[in-house]
């Protein structure tokens, strides 16, 4: 299939391909305590990304039902005044604008594409994040866990099993995001160790300032 337009920065990085919906900025919210949801009615592939500020935190599980979906999160590891903000993503919808848009772009079947009407999604530099700038962090699903399963018998012969456990979300700290691993005494109950890291997974840093 042709190319309907492509626009490229200076140094030859594509900047935007009509084959490929813009992503727009369709919500945004304040998490102030674990168990809430962000929540978005009509979404079509929609990104979450967020930011929390004296706590860790991550999207704990989503779910979906036809266009609406639900973002649900926990909170790890609180002080005081802490909260989660959120930003919600979608591509751009398909039908053309009739109004008010003073650039529009399509593809070749005639879906918008692009409108500069909307407010982006601005994915940030992969090397060094530029200073006074406001960012998010868009990961794979998942708090971080680990549980080590330690088995050993005591002076009556009877096994007796241990378990040291862990859990944590995404903290910012330093002038970046990273993972904030906490020990509880809230055990999952494995028979053998087990881990799961999101950051060995999908995640992207987005520059969310004005949004």
């Amino acid at each position: 299939m042709a190319v309907a337009g492509v626009i490229w920065a200076p140094d030859g990085r594509v900047l935007f391909d009509t084959r490929w919906p813009q992503m727009m900025l369709v919500g945004k919210g304040r998490i102030t305590a674990s168990g809430q949801a962000a929540n978005l009615s009509g979404g079509r592939n929609p990104i979450i990304a967020y930011r929390p500020v004296n706590c860790s935190a991550a999207v704990v599980t989503e779910s979906r039902s036809g266009a609406n979906y639900a973002f649900n999160f926990g909170i790890y590891n609180p002080s005081a005044g802490y909260y989660v903000d959120y930003w919600i993503y979608d591509r751009v919808p398909p039908q053309k604008p009739t109004s008010g848009v003073s650039l529009a772009l399509f593809d070749e079947a005639g879906n918008t594409t692009f409108r500069a009407d909307v407010t982006p999604m601005v994915v940030a530099p992969a090397t060094v994040e530029p200073s006074g700038r406001t960012y998010a962090i868009a990961p794979s699903v998942g708090p971080y866990w680990r549980e080590d399963v330690n088995i050993d018998v005591n002076t009556e012969g009877i096994p007796v099993t241990q378990r040291l456990t862990e859990i944590g979300g995404w903290r910012y700290g330093g002038g970046g995001f990273y993972i904030d691993p906490r020990s509880t005494n809230d055990h999952f109950g494995l028979n053998s160790d087990g881990v799961y890291d999101p950051s060995l997974s999908y995640w992207v840093i987005l520059d969310v300032t004005n949004h």
